[in-house]
């Protein structure tokens, strides 16, 4: 079979069904692939891909692996979907491939066998993959189809880029669907860009044509008047009179008035043109598809309508501010009194009176609830009848008298509030509730504010003032308060939605990207220990978690992604594995090790030091193990050590091969003894004669944790 090259119009995907991000983890070599769940391809070749039998193109499931790349070799991306299954991946080759997975080179030198791995060429024209195994190229039968979407390339910084975007294909869309740049197939097929399904229209239009001919079997060749002439053959065309005549009756027009003589189902509700769907800004007629829900503007009842429950104008809105406390109407004001030093006959001591408010009652039993000490406000407004006067006027409840249902008030005087000015109260307006002096009675100094006009939901607490401080806010939500120290270097505009609280209590907490995906979460742990690991709140690593509360929601599973994160030897490591009692340690395979020194140093020193003069020499040399400066030599010892050597380099092979075998330990293997004179040469024959350094190695493996591996450390000291 000749080599048939791959395209990127050989596939459709969605644009977002697939992301690629370059360097991921700052690591230059590396493209990190993901996929959104349900992600799928739709692949389509007229001359060797079969679509369905239910009118649309096979479909496969996109699965993607991380990739990592050790070299700057531009490589092609292929997504290759299988020939029997229902599953596709993408796969990385150094050439371009044809739509068999053949190179498109010409000497041919790789191909992409059905694991996704590159099998180049050898010497003896053989392909083998990454184990040495021959792979038989297939020839006419493939396993997988490869579809091309785009090549990568490394720059000389060695950081990846696309030469090209990656392709995720293309197909006419209604968008292009017109005798300039349509096309044969954009006419048979059909893409619902809402479901991302693609429909071929053909075999659709000829089920119509089909159920058509059905109903006029029997056609007769007419005349003008519709009288049939002769008897019709297959291949008889029937005059446009002849097929008015026997479609008569039988279907419902579109272009004139009609009527059903049977009962109409619609499987897909129904509505009148042009209509939208809104309850408030909706317009036209429309039943939904289950036919639980009529939408229209009026309905004109003649005799009589029953209904199971009658919702009449639920919808509530508001222009102004909502406050959920306290609050009554003034019905009368009285001067009662001034403070001390003020009599009235100064201008503005009118703003140091005493007043008695009397306060409207519903019924002769219905009593105010303000309390002596509270702060009250009142907003007066008479531009709605004509005046001219706006404001907010701050007072301070002297005493209640419940007898006549009133309050004596103060005025707050102007250096108390933030605007400087005070108002006298007003009778037919509102007074309301806003904290209270005394700051024991902690019922009192609360407050809900709906406000509309600055678009919250704020919750006030600590009033015991008539203005409103930072520390008053306990929680709101709606858009960014930017006058509050709180969040000030966030990025975060005026105009953004936030929730504010100081503490918050919730049973799961989800982070998601701008993309919607889900953020890890790594909650802090603080220092790791076994009593933590093997308690009843272990350490986690959580993926998906069972829900039994929520009956409806599938699998009754949700998101989580935790990875605890503890310190230990002055590292800091996430969690690998769910409820893992490993300890973390040096490539422990149930943590990672993200911030510090993943490996053990040795250090070794001398009792006697290191440099000698002629003559006797007698020294202890030990080794000290240290993690993050964390002297950790008595836990090495605790381990089942796989090896524990000390060897020596004289420069002499055989005299230190002796040495090697023979030496004398201490310290548990973790020292050597080192004796010079006249009968003992463990510095070598040479070391005094010849000024000779010696150099002594000490080795040790350390095993991994819940594997049967092993990491060897080594440090080297020369004794001259």
């Amino acid at each position: 079979m000749a080599l048939v090259p791959s395209s990127v119009n050989d596939f459709y995907m969605s644009p977002n069904a697939i992301a690629f991000t370059l360097n991921a983890l700052g690591d230059k070599d590396t493209l990190s692939v993901s996929v959104y769940a349900n992600a799928r391809v739709t692949a389509f070749r007229r001359d060797v891909i079969p679509y369905n039998p239910d009118n649309n193109y096979r479909q496969w499931t996109i699965t993607a692996y991380n990739t990592h790349f050790d070299d700057n070799v531009p490589r092609y991306a292929h997504m290759a979907v299988s020939r029997a299954g229902d599953f596709s991946y993408v796969v990385y080759a150094k050439t371009k491939l044809d739509l068999f997975g053949r190179s498109m080179t010409d000497d041919g030198q790789s191909y992409i066998n059905d694991k996704g791995e590159v099998c180049p060429r050898n010497e003896d024209g053989e392909y083998t993959d990454p184990d040495g195994n021959v792979v038989q190229l297939p020839d006419a039968d493939p396993d997988y189809w490869y579809m091309y979407m785009g090549k990568l390339s490394g720059s000389d910084t060695g950081y990846r880029r696309w030469l090209d975007e990656p392709a995720s294909g293309n197909l006419d869309t209604d968008q292009y669907r017109n005798e300039e740049n349509g096309s044969a197939w954009a006419k048979m097929f059909q893409l619902n860009e809402i479901t991302n399904t693609i429909t071929q229209l053909l075999p659709f239009a000829r089920l119509i044509i089909g159920t058509a001919k059905k109903a006029v079997t029997d056609i007769w060749r007419s005349t003008d008047d519709g009288e049939p002439s002769a008897e019709a053959a297959d291949t008889t065309v029937p005059t446009y009179a002849a097929v008015e005549k026997m479609t008569d009756g039988k279907f419902l027009s579109k272009v004139r008035d009609d009527e059903a003589a049977g009962r109409i189902a619609f499987g897909k509700g129904w509505q009148s043109k042009d209509a939208i769907d809104s309850f408030l800004a909706g317009r036209g007629t429309l039943l939904s598809e289950d036919g639980n829900r009529l939408q229209t503007d009026e309905i004109e009842v003649r005799k009589s309508m029953k209904v199971m429950e009658l919702i009449i104008n639920r919808l509530r809105a508001m222009s102004s501010d909502f406050i959920f406390d306290e609050t009554r109407k003034v019905e009368k004001v009285e001067l009662i009194g001034y403070e001390q030093g003020h009599d009235g006959s100064k201008p503005g001591d009118e703003l140091h009176g005493i007043y008695k408010l009397t306060l409207d009652k519903d019924t002769d039993y219905d009593f105010h609830a303000f309390h002596e000490g509270d702060i009250v406000y009142q907003i007066v407004n008479t531009i709605p009848l004509g005046g001219s006067d706006y404001h907010t006027g701050y007072y301070h409840i002297a005493s209640v008298d419940t007898s006549d249902n009133s309050i004596t008030v103060f005025l707050y005087h102007e250096d108390d509030l933030d605007g400087g000015t005070n108002f006298v109260p007003m009778a037919e307006f509102n007074i309301a509730h806003r904290g209270n002096v005394n700051g024991a009675d902690l019922e009192r100094l609360s407050q809900w504010l709906l406000s509309s006009s600055e678009g919250r939901i704020t919750f006030l607490d600590n009033l015991t003032q008539p203005t409103i401080h930072q520390r008053n806010y306990a929680a709101y939500i709606g858009k960014f308060l930017n006058s509050l120290d709180y969040g000030r270097d966030l990025p975060i505009r005026d105009s953004d939605t936030v929730v504010f609280a100081r503490h918050l209590l919730a049973e799961n907490l989800y982070m998601v990207d701008f993309n919607g995906e889900v953020v890890t979460q790594q909650p802090e742990r603080g220092e790791w220990s076994y009593e933590v690991a093997i308690s009843d709140r272990p350490y986690r690593c959580v993926y998906t978690d069972e829900v039994e509360h929520v009956e409806d929601l599938p699998d009754k599973r949700h998101t989580l992604l935790t990875q605890d994160k503890v310190t230990h030897l002055g590292s800091t490591w996430v969690c690998l594995k769910d409820k893992t009692k490993q300890e973390p340690w040096v490539d422990s395979p149930d943590w990672q090790c993200v911030n510090g020194n993943n490996t053990v140093a040795i250090e070794i020193h001398s009792s006697a030091g290191q440099m000698f003069r002629n003559g006797d020499v007698e020294t202890e040399l030990y080794a000290v193990l240290l993690y993050n400066g964390i002297d950790i030599t008595e836990k090495v010892l605790g381990m089942a050590l796989r090896s524990l050597t000390w060897t020596r380099d004289t420069g002499i092979a055989a005299d230190d091969a002796a040495w090697d075998a023979g030496h004398e330990t201490t310290r548990s293997g973790l020292g050597v003894r080192i004796v010079q004179n006249a009968s003992r040469f463990d510095l070598g024959p040479r070391f005094f004669s010849e000024r000779r350094p010696a150099r002594f190695t000490f080795s040790v493996e350390l095993p991994v944790n819940g594997s049967d591996g092993s990491v060897r450390y080594s440090e080297t000291v020369t004794v001259k």
